[in-house]
């Protein structure tokens, strides 16, 4: 299948020598973090926020191994994080990166945002409840990678 990367540079791969017994991964390959990152930004290039929430809703399933890559991988943690970012970056503002301004929301009295855009919310929801992914990227980090290619 062509859509299945190999590749040692893009891919973590779960093999344990020691062990005889053969299982199956659940994913033929886990994508890096770095690979993760190109996607988000393919997808937030094209304005695909349906790709970018069903590319978000399969990291928050499948973050247990996902983690597994992330720990393996000098600075995975890092490029995961800015993984994230480029996540809220682009729901935020598809194609428009030098326009940000702080998302709309209302404060609960508990103190957690409430978005009026569905996708923010559901993007949200999702990285908050996911230890791999959250908390939701800061006004600061989001600043921060836009002006990190300037």
């Amino acid at each position: 299948d062509p859509r299945i990367v190999y590749s040692v540079e893009t891919t973590c791969d779960h093999k344990d020598g020691a062990d005889s017994q053969v299982t199956v991964p659940p994913m033929p390959s886990v994508p890096t973090p770095a690979v993760l990152h190109a996607f988000v930004r393919a997808l937030g290039t094209a304005e695909d926020n349906d790709g970018l929430l069903s590319l978000l809703r399969w990291m928050g399933q499948n973050a247990p191994t996902l983690n597994e890559c992330v720990e393996e991988l000098l600075g995975g943690r890092r490029m995961m994080r800015r993984t994230v970012v480029a996540i809220r970056v682009f729901l935020e503002r598809p194609g428009k990166e030098n326009s940000l301004g702080p998302s709309e929301f209302k404060v609960l009295i508990d103190g957690e945002p409430v978005f009026a855009d569905p996708n923010l919310q559901e993007a949200y929801d999702i990285i908050e409840a996911t230890p791999l992914l959250g908390p939701w990227p800061s006004d600061r980090e989001v600043w921060e990678y836009i002006h990190w290619e300037e």
